[in-house]
């Protein structure tokens, strides 16, 4: 049985949370958040989040602004690097009567579910790139290079952030240095599409805010610093069907592969 939106509030209030979160992904992928104390929240679990889509950059025109934030009672992570003291509640947002296809969010679970209408089961993982930096302008905090023993300086940043990977629900996970200077990967555990992509948000939220914690900054840019490696977001894919992997093959790639590539290059 689905677990209520309801439920999860009660959970968080149990649990000793103070805060919540409510998350609207904007169109460029980016975090907006609702804050409510625990308490406040609880209407905003039976009935939504009302707010302002016209405020968001490109989400909706002003006659249209009134929107709804529907809870997404299976997309919640507790801020275990803050204490505990609050969480981040994904939402979908509604317009129409229906789910607003103007919310990212939505269009992915559409997508998936149109998939899985034909017997199609999408899995995801990615392997995120980024800088730990300092000073302004930033500049790399290490000089080791792939693999290194990274020293105390960046550890430590990286430690605390994988500590809090498990702790707050995302799971288990590993990480290395990366080729350039103060960079590093981690990897998104491997899943459902929308959970990966929920999962990316928060880390990026997680990791900024350790790193503050040590006086550090952390970019995502693909290219920050001239002159040495960028970062990237290496996106494992695969399509089931069956309990088969339509991808995978020891000798020639699958005629499905081979589709799903030629897709991605007339759509690029």
């Amino acid at each position: 049985m689905p677990i209520e939106a309801i439920d999860v509030w009660r959970v968080l209030k149990g649990a000793g949370v103070k805060y919540v979160n409510f998350v609207i992904v904007d169109i460029l992928g980016r975090a907006r958040v609702d804050v409510a104390s625990i308490d406040a929240a609880k209407d905003a679990f039976i009935d939504g989040v009302p707010y302002d889509g016209s405020s968001i950059p490109a989400y909706t025109t002003v006659n249209r602004s009134d929107l709804v934030a529907e809870v997404d009672p299976s997309s919640v992570y507790v801020e275990t690097w803050n204490g505990g003291r609050s969480a981040f509640v994904f939402t979908n947002t509604l317009e129409g009567g229906g789910y607003s296809m103007l919310d990212p969010r939505n269009v992915l679970r559409k997508t998936l579910a149109d998939l899985r209408a034909r017997g199609y089961d999408v899995k995801t993982g990615v392997e995120v790139e980024y800088f730990i930096v300092s000073g302004n302008p930033p500049e790399p905090v290490d000089t080791v290079g792939y693999f290194d023993v990274p020293p105390p300086s960046t550890r430590k940043v990286v430690e605390e952030i994988m500590d809090n990977f498990a702790a707050c629900g995302i799971g288990e996970t590993k990480a290395h240095h990366e080729v350039a200077p103060s960079q590093f990967e981690v990897n998104i555990p491997y899943g459902d599409p929308v959970k990966v992509a929920d999962t990316i948000l928060v880390f990026k939220i997680m990791a900024r805010s350790i790193a503050a914690k040590y006086g550090y900054g952390v970019t995502f840019m693909p290219k920050p610093f001239w002159g040495i490696n960028g970062s990237g977001a290496h996106t494992h894919i695969s399509v089931w069907k069956d309990g088969r992997n339509l991808f995978a093959s020891y000798k020639e790639p699958t005629e499905e592969l081979k589709y799903a590539v030629a897709g991605l290059l007339e759509n690029a």
